[in-house]
């Protein structure tokens, strides 16, 4: 699930720059992609939980617990707490820009997630 460049916000390349300098290009695989990815799909389905549950209890649960054990085996080991909350609402903001989970694409986004982790998920097309 790649974002378009856009949607990256400028602290956080300047971040990614900064440990690309220090640290060298072949350290940010993980920093710059699948964290956030992760985090993406987890919050997404953390929205969806709360928005249609009715209808996906068990695969909203399911899923949940697998992608958040999938982002906890993305994230770089030497994130501090602070480090990672700031992740977090980082996505979160953009999440909620794009316009939550009543976004039809991003809908669709989370039954995308849930499929990665081969969990069948069914969200409304409308709102």
């Amino acid at each position: 699930m790649r974002r378009e460049p856009a949607a990256v916000s400028t602290s956080f390349r300047a971040l990614v720059a900064a440990l690309v300098v220090f640290c060298g290009p072949f350290a940010l695989p993980a920093l710059a992609d699948d964290y956030d990815d992760a985090l993406r799909c987890v919050v997404l389905i953390g929205q969806a939980k709360d928005n249609y549950t009715a209808q996906n209890v068990d695969a909203l649960r399911e899923a949940g617990e697998r992608l958040q054990a999938r982002a906890d085996a993305a994230r770089p080991p030497d994130l501090t707490d602070q480090q990672k909350i700031d992740r977090l609402v980082a996505v979160i903001d953009e999440i909620n820009e794009e316009g939550g989970i009543g976004n039809e694409w991003l809908r669709g986004e989370a039954v995308f997630c849930a499929d990665m982790v081969e969990v069948s998920l069914t969200l409304p097309a409308g709102e």
